[in-house]
């Protein structure tokens, strides 16, 4: 299956075409939370969203179609919540500090938006959707590259490139973990633990260019060995 063939059918113009995409879209990602990939069809959508089948199909080619739109939004999202990581640019905050508020806030935002963790696993088990995670990847890690260069960060521009290419894939790794953690307890003391597990990876990581003032500051058990 080609991007083509996952892409809108019709993009709509009117304000009520417009209203019905966003019902459409704004149902799935409730089901997929509830539910998941598997069980979700476009006719459970439909009854689920008070409209016909028919009204899907519009739009949508199979419900594939409409993971795969919602993961373009997410990646989106995603990206406008990071703009040009605000906090990794603010020099007035040590940086251990500007990392830990990148990765609570961005933890945080997963958290309200529905359908997030469904559409996160879906997309390592399709070609096309594991395409977008990369590209978003990517560009997530030249503005990092922009914001650690804001830093003073003495790292040639090859180098950096791979840098922030293996933070954002560790923390991508990490983040997903965490929602499967949240997802499947009530309780945030397995999202917590990974969330903190994560800060000081990457607090390790890059104490070696940044220096360091609290490198293992995050780690809460006073009993554990390093």
């Amino acid at each position: 299956m080609n991007n083509g063939e996952l892409t809108l059918r019709v993009k709509p113009v009117q304000q009520r075409a417009l209203g019905t995409m966003e019902l459409i879209l704004n149902t799935s990602a409730t089901m997929l939370e509830e539910m998941g990939t598997d069980a979700l069809t476009t006719n459970l959508i439909a009854q689920r969203a008070g409209i016909r089948v028919r009204n899907i199909y519009r739009y949508f080619k199979n419900k594939q179609a409409i993971i795969y739109e919602l993961a373009m939004r997410m990646a989106l999202k995603q990206s406008e919540f990071f703009k040009d990581f605000e906090y990794i640019s603010d020099t007035d905050l040590a940086w251990e500090e500007a990392l830990d508020k990148t990765v609570d806030s961005f933890f945080a935002f997963v958290e309200q938006q529905s359908g997030i963790l469904v559409i996160r696993k879906a997309m390592k088990s399709s070609p096309e959707l594991q395409a977008i995670d990369e590209q978003q990847n990517r560009e997530l890690a030249g503005k990092l590259k922009m914001a650690l260069q804001k830093r003073g960060i003495a790292v040639p521009a090859q180098k950096l490139d791979l840098l922030c290419i293996i933070i954002m894939d560790i923390a991508t790794t990490l983040l997903d973990r965490a929602g499967m953690e949240l997802a499947s307890s009530q309780a945030n003391e397995g999202a917590n633990a990974v969330i903190n597990e994560l800060k000081t990876i990457l607090k390790s990581y890059l104490s070696t260019y940044l220096g360091s003032q609290e490198v293992w500051a995050v780690t809460s058990d006073p009993g554990r060995k390093n």
